[in-house]
């Protein structure tokens, strides 16, 4: 018989069907069982170590709605044959995974989540008509069984800050309780840190540490990517779009005090990340206008090179082009305006934009959570020639 190797596979059964190499752990079962006193067992280990693996084999020993004699068979665990015959198949087994839960924002990860519980109730229905269930678990049961769970949600602290210290490679010192529930997830900012901590998203920043409050730090790269992805686009998605739709407004009509105000409480209200560096701003700008109806090019090659952000109106004939820059002190930043500015026109970044009406040329400066906004004085259009804001090219 030939054996394969399931690469990625994290159902047991199906592996143990399909014959291929399964590296026997099985005698576990008969540890945890027989060996150990535990009311509860964790397993940490990092992404991809076989957990889902693990409990899918658990549930295939256990449950009474399988029966597991054939692909167990010649495994470690079939040795122990008064154990197999108390234990194996003969008990309700909730199996949960939310490895698939997955998807672009908050809502549609909670409706998977939902959906995800549902099929676990629909797969154990019987368990409502059994006599030993109490019947208040029956209707928490059926609510989950109609995807109609109930969702809790905190908005009296704030993280932001300690956040972007943690995507920026510093520490944050938190309170850290080992013995939560996840009633208790909600109740206090330390115990959000201390499920962190607990499923491996934080590590601690010193392993000698000891005592109640430790530093933590993101242990990885990749986790520091999640984080970036998700915790970002968290903060970003609670922003008032309303003042997004302010800003774009406020940069067709020539506004800078208010385009200065607008992106400067933008920046207020998002994660920083890459301490500051300019690519972090020109990420920040670029994700505002994207979304918004127009066409969005981002440090794509015009004339002599390339703007950092390029926005088309092409129904109305109109384009805004940004440069920014990142100020190394408050004070530099008007004059770092002025660089950008020049730089839009020594690089003649307009050259391609023919059939353009206006183009509005702007150069932002950046430090740390302030910015500022100026245009320059004239409108530029695509054969070199200068007018005013309302000007129509050809007059």
């Amino acid at each position: 018989m030939s054996f394969k190797v399931g690469v990625g596979k994290s159902d047991f059964e199906a592996l143990r069907k399909s014959d291929n190499y399964y590296v026997d752990k099985t005698d576990i079962l008969y540890e945890l069982v027989e060996e150990k006193d535990n009311q509860v067992t964790l397993f940490t280990r990092p992404r991809r170590f076989g957990k889902t693996l693990m409990m899918s084999m658990m549930s295939n020993f256990f449950s009474i709605t399988k029966d597991g004699r054939a692909i167990f068979e010649g495994l470690k665990i079939t040795e122990y044959k008064k154990f197999c015959g108390k234990w194996m198949n003969q008990y309700p087994v909730l199996f949960l995974s939310f490895k698939d839960v997955e998807a672009e924002n908050f809502e549609g990860a909670y409706d998977m989540l939902e959906a995800r519980l549902s099929e676990v109730c629909i797969e154990q229905a019987t368990l409502k008509s059994d006599s030993k269930v109490n019947r208040n678990d029956v209707a928490t049961f059926e609510r989950l069984e109609a995807q109609k769970g109930t969702r809790v949600e905190r908005t009296d602290f704030d993280v932001t800050e300690k956040f972007e210290a943690l995507l920026n490679g510093g520490t944050v010192t938190q309170s850290i309780s080992d013995e939560l529930t996840y009633g208790m997830l909600q109740t206090s900012e330390d115990n959000l840190w201390s499920v962190l901590l607990m499923t491996g998203y934080l590590t601690k920043a010193d392993a000698e540490e000891e005592g109640e409050r430790v530093s933590l730090k993101i242990p990885n790269k990749e986790i520091a990517s999640i984080f970036q992805d998700t915790v970002v686009a968290y903060f970003q998605n609670t922003v008032d779009a309303s003042e997004i739709v302010s800003l774009i407004h406020a940069l067709w009509e020539s506004d800078e005090t208010e385009a200065t105000r607008l992106i400067s409480a933008l920046l207020w209200y998002t994660i920083s990340y890459n301490d500051y560096h300019e690519d972090y701003y020109h990420a920040f700008l670029a994700g505002i206008f994207v979304g918004q109806g127009y066409h969005v090019e981002s440090n794509k090659e015009k004339g002599l090179g390339r703007p950092d952000i390029l926005i088309k109106d092409r129904r109305n004939r109109r384009a805004i082009i940004i440069e920014a820059k990142k100020s190394k002190k408050e004070s530099d930043m008007d004059r770092d305006c002025d660089k950008a500015i020049s730089q839009i026109i020594d690089e003649r970044y307009s050259e391609g934009l023919y059939g353009y009406t206006q183009i509005l040329c702007y150069g932002v400066a950046f430090f740390q959570k302030q910015a500022k906004v100026k245009k320059w004085a004239e409108s530029y259009w695509p054969d070199g020639r200068k007018g005013n804001d309302n000007a129509e090219q050809g007059e």
